[in-house]
């Protein structure tokens, strides 16, 4: 693979991984490199593809769970925190402003609702 075709290639990967952000949480360099020989670029889709270059008819999603099952050490555990219970936008003990953008980002139409309903209670 020629040298332009290949810093192409990386681009390409980078900017697709970067779309679907999967992959938060690796600390290993072997799992990025099983990720970058094991799936290629194809029609705008990331492909996974077999040791021998073939696509496996596996959705890119599978194949990081299948790496996360298989290999739980090269993965930080997630900094997503579950939102507590309440109402995070009512006044009182469950106010909590981090679980309000988390729920804003994670569920808006949830995030909205409750907001209302906080507002009427305020």
């Amino acid at each position: 693979m020629t040298t332009a075709l290949h810093k192409l290639r990386q681009r390409i990967y980078a900017q697709t991984l970067r779309d679907l952000k999967p992959l938060e949480g690796i600390k290993s360099f072997e799992v990025n490199e099983i990720l970058y020989n094991r799936t290629r670029v194809i029609d705008d889709d990331l492909v996974v593809v077999s040791d021998d270059g073939t696509p496996t008819g596996q959705s890119y999603e599978e194949f990081v769970e299948t790496i996360k099952t298989a290999r739980p050490d090269c993965f930080e555990p997630s900094s997503e925190k579950t939102v507590t219970a309440g109402n995070p936008f009512v006044r009182g003990p469950a106010y909590n402003v981090t679980n309000q953008m988390r729920m804003m980002r994670s569920d808006p139409d949830t995030a909205r609702r409750l907001e209302a309903e906080a507002q009427k209670k305020n």
